[in-house]
């Protein structure tokens, strides 16, 4: 599971390792956003607690995912660097990747709802939607309401990606 690499590290630092993580998902610390990782059990042991990192470098895991993870570790603390990668195979403790994927949709969810909360105490996105809302209160069927919000939606994705 866990292999020496031949890295070149500083005589005062342990050794880095690869070792396999699982990918558990987000999770939401105080007002920032961790992803948290487990290392991968031996066979027939539990999912061990919970490693939490924050992002220092963009990646799209899968939870329940195994990844390679290069780390050192000391009685206090276990050390990642960069981003675990490339995946390796699905883990297959269906019941505890279920878990995980709870975890990781509420801490989405509760991301999603400060945002939410935030954007609409904006004055400025509050008088540039309100003339959307007084063409939606003209509408008169459920399907044009839903025409108007798939326009919208395009138009806004279309704008976000000219930009980049």
């Amino acid at each position: 599971m866990t292999e020496p690499t031949t890295e070149p590290v500083p005589a005062d630092e342990p050794p880095r390792t690869t070792e396999r993580w699982i990918y558990g998902g987000l999770r939401v610390l105080k007002t920032s956003t961790v992803h948290a990782w487990l290392p991968e059990p031996a066979a027939g042991q539990p999912l061990p607690e919970e490693l939490r990192y924050r992002p220092k470098a963009k990646g799209h895991w899968i939870v329940g995912g195994i990844y390679q993870a290069t780390v050192t570790r000391t009685d206090q603390r276990v050390q990642l660097y960069g981003a675990p990668g490339p995946w390796l195979q699905r883990y297959d403790d269906r019941d505890g990747i279920a878990r995980l994927e709870v975890l990781d949709r509420q801490a989405r969810d509760e991301i999603a709802h400060t945002a939410q909360r935030r954007a609409a105490q904006d004055p400025a996105l509050a008088a540039a939607i309100q003339p959307l809302l007084e063409v939606a209160a003209s509408l008169r069927t459920d399907t044009q309401v839903r025409a108007l919000l798939a326009y919208v939606t395009e138009q806004i994705y279309a704008a976000r990606w000219r930009r980049r």
